[in-house]
């Protein structure tokens, strides 16, 4: 007896359940729907009108539903938001209608609880006898964490891009810098104290400084300039710095210092270390122009980040304020070169740039949490540094 796939034109090949009889269809469930919940790939079967007849356990995992709620509803309604077809963004209803075995299509879609996942999606039509779509099988696999490591990328080649262009151009200017400051000086030191004169190339001289900074910053985000690795006491360092910034900050922000005594050592360039919390400082400063609360914390922590996820020793540099908060567009750019949300003439977009720089040179990395109108709180983590006496140790 003929099977009720024999007439599916997509592909010639012999299923692996054609050589059983369909007499008896109970024989059969008992061995397929274990293989399905097995496999990770996800399967979702559709009748005619696009209705979901089935789904495995990893569509369950997926879809971060239960089968049962799965099974009987629409799966042209699912909430796709954007699809890719050979690396092209296309609106998703241009893509449903694309269907084979060979043809896989990159889609995000929006859960019930509101995350985001991407999965790689393959459509198979199964058709009758008259070439009629009597059913759709669908199979997908989840490609969020190769999305996000493209992502980081595709980020990284942008700051080595940045990097290159701010070197072509930094040393050229520190140059030209030089010759004006020199001559601002030289004609300033001509004049007569009363003069009024002095004032303005006094004035021209302090904006020059002010651009000579810039140029490091420049010629810092370009590493230029290779870090001088040796043991640091990170709270050590970040107290020595928020002492010398604490002068410039307004009577309204209160600081407050939590340091781990028993905090391990790190392996860094002490003076990029403090221009990491310097500026993480600052930028703390400019988002509470009213006042409130700045907190500088060090502390060990224990993250997987070791190889293929295996947990490692870091040491913690914690910057939080009671500020204004950042919004999650602004998280996805804040470390861009030259991306500021502050007023023109307020902010270059380097300082975050550099930290990120700084931290990736050291081996380690940033996280932030923020909410909007109650304020941000900025993660960084360098690596343990352990004596030879230990390093036989696991990290």
């Amino acid at each position: 007896m003929a099977t009720a796939l024999q007439h599916v034109t997509w592909d010639p090949r012999p299923l692996p359940w054609e050589s059983i009889s369909t007499d008896n269809p109970p024989a059969v469930e008992p061995l397929l729907l274990p293989a399905c919940d097995a496999i990770a790939e996800a399967i979702v079967i559709l009748d005619s009108p696009g209705t979901v007849t089935f789904a495995n356990a990893a569509a369950e995992r997926i879809l971060g539903m239960p089968a049962a709620e799965i099974i009987g509803s629409s799966w042209s309604r699912r909430r796709w938001k954007t699809a890719t077809l050979d690396g092209r963004l296309a609106p998703p209803q241009q893509v449903d209608d694309l269907a084979g075995p060979d043809l896989r299509v990159e889609q995000a879609i929006t859960r019930v609880d509101g995350s985001t996942v991407f999965v790689s999606r393959c459509l198979i039509r199964q058709r009758d006898e008259f070439g009629q779509v009597i059913g759709t099988i669908v199979t997908f696999s989840e490609i969020t964490s190769r999305i996000k490591v493209e992502e980081q990328l595709r980020h990284a080649h942008k700051m080595e891009a940045v990097g290159l262009l701010a070197a072509g151009v930094a040393h050229d200017l520190n140059n030209y810098l030089t010759t004006i400051l020199g001559n601002v000086c030289l004609v300033r030191d001509q004049l007569a104290a009363e003069h009024a004169g002095r004032q303005l190339l006094s004035d021209c001289e302090k904006a020059g400084w002010q651009a000579a900074d810039l140029i490091k910053q420049l010629l810092s985000l370009a590493r230029r300039k290779p870090p001088q690795f040796r043991p640091v006491d990170l709270g050590r360092v970040a107290h020595d710095t928020v002492s010398i910034f604490q002068r410039t900050l307004p009577p309204t922000i209160a600081v407050e210092e939590i340091h781990d005594p028993t905090a391990w050592p790190v392996l860094a360039d002490a003076g990029q270390v403090g221009q990491v919390a310097l500026n993480l400082c600052s930028n703390a400063r400019d988002a509470m122009p009213t006042g409130g609360r700045l907190i500088i914390e060090t502390t060990n922590a224990t993250a997987g980040r070791g190889p293929l996820g295996a947990s490692r020793e870091f040491v913690r540099l914690s910057v939080s304020d009671t500020g204004h908060g950042v919004s999650e567009d602004v998280r996805a750019r804040m470390f861009e070169p030259f991306f500021t949300t502050k007023p023109n003439g307020k902010g270059t977009g380097l300082g975050l740039s550099v930290v990120f720089d700084i931290v990736q040179a050291h081996g380690g990395w940033i996280d932030c949490t923020s909410e909007v109108g109650t304020g941000t709180r900025l993660d960084v983590y360098f690596p343990r540094w352990r004596p030879a006496s230990e390093r036989g140790q696991s990290d």
